[in-house]
């Protein structure tokens, strides 16, 4: 019998992996290509996806350490090549360990790893400047050995993030990784490769500009599944974490596979369209057998829901209404209006189609974990009612009351919950954006009631569309801002929102709200029972 592999949660060391009996789904097969070509490369990827772990690889690769890669692709690649196994020295540097909050944090950092590598390859250097000293260690270290030198680099962007709402040390930040990176560039006589990850794309910007020699791999084909999981990986290596689930959630084993697609795949990295898994979110499944919302739980920059909120995003267009050209993938600005890039290389938003003509591309959730959780997190956002409790239970409390076909209480808990959007800071003059905020709370109500109920909604300027159908009901609302609530059911009925259910066998609900401007919540509403 084989023996149980573990699920490989939180471990981002190649050796561990390889010497502690982990699952490890093989991505060696990506280094031939790379060396060949001996470039400075660039990736990025959502955090937690696999870059750590892929630059571990790297360094036990180039450090020689064969034995590791016994039974994985580059073994049979070299062995049918007659290639040796070669061994460089390694400079290997890991941004994410501070906080970033003080000045001299960076600087601190980076003289941490120049003291490591002077230590681990006895160079005598007396330079202050760590730009300076680099490139002193990189060009000693290629005399010595007779051999170029390979620099890797984790979480090349963690100070810059930390820093965003903070302009003055960001800009101290960026000037001093500017002059650090550089030295690749200055230093490429004595580099053999140069692999640089992180989560955004400062690249084009700011502090790469002078490394024109840099290849992002970030958005090109061949490296695609350089991180997360395929189908056939998962199917390949996870075949038994999978029956067990099956067996946890009594489903069958496709059954179990349509669940595990559904909360974590859907991730696109290139125009090719392939799917990726989320590896974090899959293996802390498998290791706890539960469909848990994993990676969104690790983290999300409050900042970034703030913008969402404070640049009057429309947030119903997530869900694979956002358009984007090739050249806006590039940019990454905290002052742009357009923060769809962002919400991009920060994994809450994927490619969901792409038209070659126009080399556009539509851009949406990836899938249910991203989608409820980050609604989620905008609810505490847009309204107070959610601020100091769980908005599941609030929910729930909704699909309940739909449940029951109590659609009082449903109007009477949207009616307190929009009275509790904060509208003090807004002026008279922006009086639109109160009925924005009114019109996202609404869908975002309703949206996540869609965990549980299967909804339509549909958003935009001036009305927000609803239909929610429970096992023996359908319900169709609609809110009108400082209008009367005949006036939307009339809406409703002029514009045919009810023939599609027709065939359908259940009742039909006609729901027509108003939201009153002046009292800031639901007004008065009517509803009409078509059979």
């Amino acid at each position: 019998m084989q023996d149980e592999k573990y699920m490989p949660v939180g471990v981002q060391s190649f050796e561990a992996m390889r010497m502690g009996n982990y699952v490890y789904v093989d991505k060696s097969h990506f280094i031939p290509k790379m060396e060949k070509l001996s470039r400075a490369y660039f990736l990025t990827r959502p955090r937690r996806f696999g870059k750590s772990l892929f630059l571990s690889m790297l360094q036990a690769y180039f450090e020689g350490r064969k034995e590791l890669f016994k039974g994985l692709a580059i073994e049979k690649i070299k062995a049918e090549k007659g290639e040796e196994w070669k061994k460089y020295p390694v400079l290997k540097l890991d941004l994410n360990a501070k906080a970033y909050t003080e000045k001299e944090h960076l600087k601190t950092i980076l003289n941490f790893h120049i003291d490591s590598w002077k230590q681990t390859y006895n160079v005598d250097c007396e330079y202050e400047d760590p730009d300076i000293a680099f490139a002193y260690i990189i060009k000693s270290l290629c005399e010595r050995f007779n051999q170029q030198v390979v620099i890797l680099v984790d979480e090349y962007d963690k100070p810059l993030i930390a820093t965003l709402e903070n302009e003055e040390l960001h800009e101290q930040y960026r000037t001093t990784l500017k002059a650090f990176y550089s030295v690749i560039k200055s230093s490429g006589d004595y580099i053999h490769m140069s692999f640089l990850t992180g989560v955004t794309k400062f690249s084009k910007v700011s502090i790469f500009s002078d490394l024109n020699n840099l290849s992002d791999m970030t958005m090109q084909r061949e490296y695609s599944t350089i991180c997360g999981i395929t189908q056939e990986e998962l199917e390949t290596y996870f075949a038994p974490n999978i029956k067990e689930m099956a067996k946890e959630y009594e489903v069958s084993y496709n059954e179990m596979i349509a669940k595990l697609k559904k909360k974590y795949d859907g991730y696109h990295f290139s125009e090719d369209l392939i799917r990726i898994y989320n590896p974090f979110s899959l293996c802390n499944a498998f290791e706890t057998k539960k469909l848990g919302d994993y990676w969104f739980e690790t983290g999300t920059p409050t900042f970034l829901v703030h913008l969402l909120e404070q640049k009057y995003f429309s947030i119903p267009d997530l869900e694979g209404n956002i358009e984007m050209s090739s050249r806006a993938f590039e940019e990454y600005r905290i002052n742009n209006e357009n923060l769809a890039p962002l919400l991009f290389q920060a994994g809450y938003l994927t490619i969901k189609t792409y038209d070659k003509h126009y080399d556009t591309y539509m851009l949406g959730f990836p899938n249910d974990e991203v989608r409820y959780a980050f609604l989620d997190r905008l609810m505490s956002v847009y309204t107070s009612a959610c601020k100091g409790c769980q908005s599941p239970f609030m929910i729930n409390e909704f699909v309940k009351a739909m449940a029951r076909g109590d659609i009082e209480r449903v109007l009477s808990l949207i009616k307190s919950l929009l009275a509790s959007i904060p509208y003090d800071s807004l002026p008279e003059d922006k009086l639109f954006l109160r009925e924005h905020n009114y019109q996202t709370a609404i869908y975002l109500i309703f949206h996540l009631m869609g965990q549980y109920v299967r909804t339509e909604v549909q958003g935009s300027q001036g009305r927000s569309d609803v239909e929610v159908e429970t096992q023996d009901a359908i319900y169709i609302f609609e809110f009108k801002v400082g209008g009367k609530p005949i006036d939307a059911l009339t809406q409703i009925k002029e514009m045919g929102y009810a023939e599609k259910h027709k065939a359908s066998k259940k009742s039909v609900y006609l729901v027509g709200a108003s939201i009153s401007r002046n009292k800031r919540t639901l007004g008065k509403w009517v509803v009409e029972k078509l059979r």
